[in-house]
């Protein structure tokens, strides 16, 4: 029988591959000679660490940083990465590896990043992070730091974001004013169990908001007044 799917060209399959997570993407290279490398060109890296894949076993969670590193900081420079995605339960989580790769997916231009961390794990994230000029997608889920979040202000110049998801950690009033402030383009905002600290801070009505998702968080009128699309969750 004629396989139709090896004959595809490495583009398209690559494209397929990089809807699995990394580790399942790496095992075709066993289907044969052509599949072999062509995982590394895959433009898309999904890391994933649960607390009952481990179970905070130090020898395990050592293997898992060890192929984050290889499949992150061993990739063609010029090769840019679509999408990188890091989930990580694990009480074991060093804030000190997330911020290499993120650090070098920023260097590879990628459009889409997604960070799901414990609660437990405290960092700041690299300021140039929140200047990215090719970053499309952002979010930031649990537990990045359980004190206010810092962000370099400064810094905040996100022209192409056109999707924020801010989940469950605590920002300053003033952070979060000015990150909007940076991503012009913005069109969807999510906003799920956020706590706000600080003094009140000045929100500008974001010009190119489509859609809006508060879910048992605060988030100032101003900024989603014009939405074409508003769900708000919330439990009195």
């Amino acid at each position: 029988m004629e396989d139709r799917i090896s004959n595809l060209p490495d583009a398209v399959l690559c494209h397929i591959l990089s809807f699995l997570p990394t580790k399942q993407s790496i095992v075709t290279s066993i289907l044969s000679k052509r599949w072999k490398a062509l995982w590394r060109s895959v433009p898309a890296l999904h890391f994933e660490e649960s607390l009952m894949d481990n179970n905070n076993d130090i020898e395990t969670h050592a293997r898992f940083v060890q192929s984050v590193y290889a499949f992150t900081l061993s990739r063609d420079m010029d090769q840019p990465f679509r999408r990188f995605h890091l989930v990580s339960r694990s009480f074991l989580c060093n804030p000190v590896n997330v911020i290499a790769w993120v650090s070098a997916a920023l260097q590879r231009r990628v459009e889409n990043l997604c960070l799901s961390l414990t609660p437990l794990t405290k960092m700041v994230l690299p300021s140039a992070l929140f200047s990215c000029k090719t970053l499309v997608v952002l979010k930031l889920i649990g537990g990045l730091n359980r004190n206010p979040f810092p962000l370099d202000f400064k810094s905040v110049d996100l022209p192409l974001l056109t999707t924020l998801h801010l989940q469950s950690f605590i920002l300053e009033r003033r952070d979060m004013a000015e990150l909007l402030r940076g991503s012009p383009n913005l069109e969807y905002l999510f906003v799920g169990h956020m706590y706000f600290s600080g003094p009140e801070a000045r929100f500008e009505r974001l010009p190119k908001l489509l859609r809006a998702t508060i879910a048992f968080g605060h988030v100032p009128l101003e900024v989603v007044n014009n939405v074409q699309f508003l769900r708000i969750d919330w439990v009195l």
